[in-house]
């Protein structure tokens, strides 16, 4: 695989100095407190694992978008085995309070994913964003997701009506549950809601899903903006484990940072840069904060920006609740 090796040139892309870098970031959150920010599903015609070793080579078909002020983003991929699929991710309305929902669509085999047709799947009091589905080994589909407003990261059996089971880890509140399963236990990648998010990638394991869980003890794993918020799930490409981190330095969801995990087990963790995505040019050009593998395509997001004074008011709402422990997180 031709990894990119340097960590200045996947993390540091720009090389502006400091001073003029952070007169142009004041300035971006300046203008943003007067958009609203809308996501959207772009299903790009190429392996997860040709991703890693060349970048995004192809064009994405973007969904179509969704009403004013609402959008779908964070998109996940669980394969049947009659070949279909199905597709989740978060729903957001700007105009209705800006809370999020988990929605899901089913797409026969030999369907394209780009004409995937969303439903409402989970709706909560609370937010909800970044589905994540799972199996246990047992044949059952399981589905998490961040909800950390309900204190702990919840766990449903993923079917018609999905039917709760209960928390994963309840003394955390997690943001953005990853989960992996290597060598008879499971890995929990997360960040925590009354730690800054996007400054730091938490680590958990248990021998089974029903626990008991033991943090790591190098927690937080990785520190800073760059790469320490999940943005998919983590993927084997050429018999390597991938990673997909958020680059959130100059912005929440600016764009994803893919890190080779060369060490992972209770006693220690190690990852290395190997390619940073930036957003694919064109509608949805201003962010990237989610990739996930879907058999020989990939999905991932896209933000744009919009401007609209009532839906300016729920984002920015947003925004500041993410700041506080007890408020849900962007995403």
């Amino acid at each position: 695989m031709d990894f990119i090796l340097s960590s200045a040139s996947v993390e540091h892309p720009s090389g502006e100095g400091g001073r003029f870098a952070s007169i142009r970031s004041a300035v971006r959150r300046t203008v943003r407190l007067f958009q609203y920010d809308v996501w959207n599903i772009g299903v790009v015609q190429q392996a997860a694992e040709d991703i890693v070793r060349r970048g995004i080579a192809v064009a994405p078909s973007w969904l179509p978008p969704q009403g004013p002020g609402q959008y779908l983003a964070d998109p996940a991929y669980r394969a049947n085995a009659d070949g279909s699929c199905r597709i989740f991710a978060e729903f957001l309305d700007h105009y209705d309070g800006g809370k999020g929902e988990i929605w899901c669509a089913d797409v026969e085999a030999g369907e394209s994913l780009a004409g995937a047709r969303f439903r409402p799947l989970l709706r909560f009091p609370h937010h909800a964003s970044y589905p994540f589905p799972i199996s246990d080994g047992t044949g059952r589909n399981l589905l998490t997701a961040e909800t950390c407003q309900a204190n702990g990261a919840l766990l449903w059996e993923d079917q018609e009506s999905p039917k709760l089971l209960g928390p994963i880890i309840s003394e955390y509140a997690i943001v953005d549950p990853t989960l992996w399963q290597q060598d008879g236990r499971w890995f929990l990648f997360c960040c925590l809601a009354d730690h800054n998010p996007e400054e730091g990638l938490f680590l958990f394991h248990a021998p089974a899903l029903a626990g008991p869980w033991t943090p790591h003890p190098d927690n937080p794993v990785r520190r800073g903006f760059m790469g320490s918020r999940p943005a998919g799930p983590l993927f084997k490409a050429d018999g390597k484990l991938i990673r997909p981190g958020q680059d959130c330095s100059q912005e929440y969801g600016g764009a994803v940072i893919l890190y080779e995990v060369t060490r992972l087990d209770g006693a220690g963790y190690a990852e290395v840069p190997v390619r940073r995505l930036d957003p694919c040019k064109g509608q949805y050009g201003a962010g990237l904060h989610t990739i996930c593998p879907a058999g020989d395509a990939t999905l991932i997001d896209g933000k744009s920006w919009r401007i609209g004074v009532r839906a300016n008011l729920h984002s920015i709402r947003r925004r500041v609740m993410a700041n506080k422990p007890s408020g849900r997180t962007e995403g």
